[in-house]
């Protein structure tokens, strides 16, 4: 059985395709397990709809809100399958894909199975990632995900080309995931996925991918940038160091200079298209800034964690 976890927050226009997409698969031997996050806008009760329909469908609710990565560590704690998966609630799958990644993954004796995404834009355009047809269909035993991951931000790497660091483009088996929910870190809002995606491909002894785009990615050009700030600035800081830990802990080399240039430009970039008057602006972001600052002193940290 694949268990399929959803978390939910504030998804009414789309939550109802998004169950409907998981429940009309191909490969039915699967539990729904809904997790919701203090919606307001009615989404609880799309998903009590569905469980009222289908015996499938669990529903969770928390207590307070607590963000996606408590949430779908709490579906994860509710799963019993012996494979799990992940669909955000504003996303939706293709109808074969839990059949065709389950099928890859036992048919290779595999740890997880990964696909490509649609991108899906305000518009309604869905784009085909450029890269699917020339890569193929492709199996990366340990030893060539340990090569993968000396330096993974730069071009042509097969963990973030093709495997990507996506939650839920992927199946894994349960064991590989509880194994690692030790590295999950709960009180970041970026890159929240790289905490339990990295770990569990580490630990991989065979990852299988299809080429086929089979996740459909809803792009809706909202983001946590015009609300950066120096607390998701710091949460970035400690994400950085958090995953030079994992990669050491596992006793796996790793070079952190391309981990460091993402997070980095990517924390510039939040700070320059954030809400910030531009006086706080020019001091937390731009190079220029005062060096004596407490922002631009956690800038130079950030650039320097390896260096």
């Amino acid at each position: 059985m694949i268990s399929v976890i959803v978390p939910v927050y504030n998804a009414f226009p789309y939550l109802a395709q998004c169950i409907t997409s998981i429940l009309n698969q191909s490969y039915s031997d699967i539990e729904l397990i809904l997790v919701d996050d203090c919606s307001k806008d009615g989404s609880l009760s799309i998903c009590r709809k569905f469980a009222l329909q289908d015996a499938r469908v669990k529903v969770y609710s928390n207590p307070q809100n607590m963000g996606q990565v408590q949430t779908y560590m709490k579906g994860i704690s509710h799963a019993d399958g012996e494979f799990i998966s992940f669909v955000d609630s504003d996303d939706w799958i293709a109808p074969d894909m839990l059949r065709k990644l389950h099928t890859a993954l036992v048919d290779h004796e595999a740890d997880i199975a990964a696909c490509g995404c649609w991108h899906v834009y305000k518009d309604c355009k869905i784009v085909e990632p450029s890269n699917i047809q020339r890569i193929g269909n492709r199996i990366f035993s340990h030893q060539d995900i340990l090569e993968s991951a000396k330096q993974v931000h730069v071009p042509n790497n097969s963990i973030d080309t093709i495997v990507k660091l996506y939650r839920c483009n992927k199946i894994f088996r349960r064991n590989i995931l509880l194994h690692n929910l030790k590295y999950v870190q709960t009180d970041i809002r970026v890159f929240e996925d790289n905490n339990i995606v990295i770990p569990c491909i580490l630990d991989a002894q065979k990852i299988v991918y299809i080429n086929e785009p089979l996740y459909y990615y809803r792009r809706t050009g909202e983001s946590t940038m015009s609300l950066f700030n120096d607390s998701i600035f710091n949460a970035n800081l400690r994400f950085l160091k958090h995953l030079e830990f994992i990669y050491k802990d596992k006793h796996v080399f790793h070079d952190m200079k391309s981990d460091v240039y993402v997070v980095g430009s990517y924390s510039m970039s939040g700070v320059m298209k954030s809400d910030m008057p531009m006086r706080q602006k020019m001091r937390t972001g731009y190079p220029g800034g005062d060096i004596g600052s407490t922002a631009a002193v956690r800038r130079e940290r950030l650039f320097r964690i390896t260096f």
